[in-house]
């Protein structure tokens, strides 16, 4: 009981700070997966080619959810990266969601956090279901590992 306690008063004071501000830069290490599965190829900016982003293989059919409020600023085809979802977080932070079989939202929707944006689809470099995931900031790609809660 006492650990349920501490994760409802640990869930409370997460959405206290959100409500007094949503600047994505105070929520490194906090910010939920945008999919269950397994990262089968990291963050590399040094690798040939450089991996600007998280490979991550899910279940054929898993919803994508955004990490943090935003508005969707690209719903749509994305040379090399099939269909694509891009959220703009303000501050010059964005995410992006690429190889989505289907998307639930449009351009210009606010988003929620935790907000379903479409359904995983195939992967070509996995052979099989996955999502692409980046994090830019000033259009610079960072590591979302950085910035994603431990926990999955």
């Amino acid at each position: 009981e006492l650990t349920g306690i501490l994760a409802t008063i640990e869930d409370l004071k997460y959405q206290l700070q959100s409500q007094k501000t949503k600047r994505f830069a105070l929520y490194k290490h906090t910010l939920p997966w945008p999919v269950s599965g397994r990262v089968k190829a990291g963050f590399n900016l040094k690798g040939k080619p450089p991996v600007r982003g998280l490979a991550i293989g899910a279940a054929d059919g898993s919803t994508v959810q955004s990490i943090f409020w935003g508005k969707v600023v690209h719903n749509d085809t994305l040379r090399g990266f099939g269909h694509v979802v891009i959220i703009y977080h303000g501050y010059n932070y964005y995410s992006l969601y690429a190889y989505l079989s289907d998307t639930f939202v449009r351009n210009g929707q606010e988003v929620e956090k935790n907000e379903p944006l479409g359904t995983v689809g195939y992967f070509p470099k996995l052979n099989g279901p996955g999502l692409y995931f980046e994090l830019r900031f000033h259009q610079k790609p960072i590591n979302p590992e950085t910035w994603l809660t431990a926990l999955r």
